[in-house]
């Protein structure tokens, strides 16, 4: 689902981030947001609100037997 949402920019060139863009992003304090400036001049918008520790394990599979890094090919 596309939405449309409007920030409007400070004298500063700052531009506070709607609560509820924040909110689609599970944005709390604390959190970096990544803005991607695309070729286009289109820009996406990332939450950095994520541990790397939280990726462990996402590419196992029931049954996959684990292989040591030293296994692995290049």
């Amino acid at each position: 689902m596309n939405k449309l949402i409007d920030a409007i920019a400070d004298d500063k060139g700052e531009v506070s981030v709607p609560k509820e863009m924040l909110e689609a992003l599970n944005v709390v304090p604390g959190n970096k947001i990544r803005f991607v400036l695309l070729m286009d001049g289109s820009v996406i918008v990332r939450a950095r609100n994520r541990s790397i520790r939280e990726l462990g394990g996402i590419l196992h599979r029931e049954g996959q037997e684990a292989i040591p890094i030293e296994q692995m090919s290049p």
